[in-house]
């Protein structure tokens, strides 16, 4: 049983397998390897709470739509 009250689950962050995001830049690494700059935008399943950030993913996460 959790202690957290439903009222605050709601109002966290949902982090999908798979998010839509806007790829910003392409930056190769120290040792080689190159990363895709994204930007996503994440959303708490009441809608009531959203966060923008920007992550490194490697090339095979980076999909077309």
């Amino acid at each position: 049983m959790s202690a957290i009250r439903l009222q605050t689950r709601a109002s966290g962050l949902s982090i999908q397998q798979s998010e839509q995001a806007y790829q910003l830049a392409w930056v190769q690494l120290a040792h080689g390897a190159w990363r895709a700059l994204m930007s996503v935008e994440l959303h708490s399943p009441n809608g009531a709470t959203a966060l923008s950030t920007c992550l490194l993913a490697p090339p095979q996460a980076v999909r077309l739509p």
